[in-house]
């Protein structure tokens, strides 16, 4: 079997998967937490802590500027302008900061060489693979907007105003799942690393106050929802 075989069956294997990569980040952070003790210069450091979130909000905004309005028009299946004018896949661009942002956090230099690897590793396999079936789909319009766009990286200088107009809010509690997940990582790890260096079984309170800010949106989020679904007759 080729090499691009190989990496295309890789890639559609894990794009099968990906669900269950946050659990698989959460495990190897504990492990990694419990087998190294975080360097005592980042331990407790605001400037580590303000780092780390940076980089997770940051692939918490490039989330919400993805989110657009679902259409059945072919021709508008693929996104080309806003955020798909500079970057082709923005939710594996922020899924990667959010992924780096948590790492940095752990402390352990050893897991975030290791991670920043693996998140490489995976993000362009699963490209790869969802690529191929983009372009078997919608090949003219997918074909020439991939070539002047990057995957991954953003290419800023192409930067296309979107035409929709979704509000703020919605696209936002749209991703309180990913920020309570966010929040949730940072308590996690905060807890593992008092564990391992001061033998505390405490939390910060900055890290309850995020994970208690992201529940309340989940929970607004799913109460609209709620609302907003049509009233359906039950059967007798």
């Amino acid at each position: 079997m080729m090499t691009y075989e190989r990496a295309m069956r890789s890639g559609r294997w894990l794009s099968r998967r990906k669900r269950w990569l946050p659990w698989l980040f959460a495990l190897s952070a504990a492990g990694a937490l419990l087998v190294t003790t975080p360097f005592s210069i980042v331990y407790g450091s605001l400037l580590l802590s303000l780092l780390s979130l940076l980089l997770a909000f940051a692939g918490f905004a490039v989330r919400i500027a993805a989110r657009r309005a679902p259409s059945s028009s072919l021709e508008d299946r693929i996104a080309t302008r806003g955020i798909y004018s500079v970057v082709r896949f923005p939710d594996y661009l922020a899924n990667i900061l959010i992924v780096l942002g948590l790492t940095l956090y752990t402390g352990v230099v050893w897991y975030m060489v290791l991670v920043a690897l693996l998140c490489w590793v995976f993000a362009e396999r699963i490209i790869l693979a969802e690529e191929n079936s983009l372009a078997n789909r919608c090949g003219d319009t997918f074909l020439p907007w991939a070539r002047q766009t990057n995957a991954v990286f953003p290419r800023l200088m192409n930067w296309q105003a979107s035409t929709c107009r979704n509000a703020l809010l919605p696209r936002v509690l749209s991703q309180a799942w990913v920020l309570l997940t966010v929040a949730s990582g940072f308590c996690l790890i905060d807890l593992l690393k008092n564990l391992r260096v001061e033998f505390a079984f405490r939390i910060g309170l900055g890290w309850v106050a995020l994970l208690g800010f992201a529940l309340l949106l989940e929970l607004l989020n799913l109460s609209l929802i709620h609302i907003s679904e049509p009233t359906r007759l039950r059967r007798i």
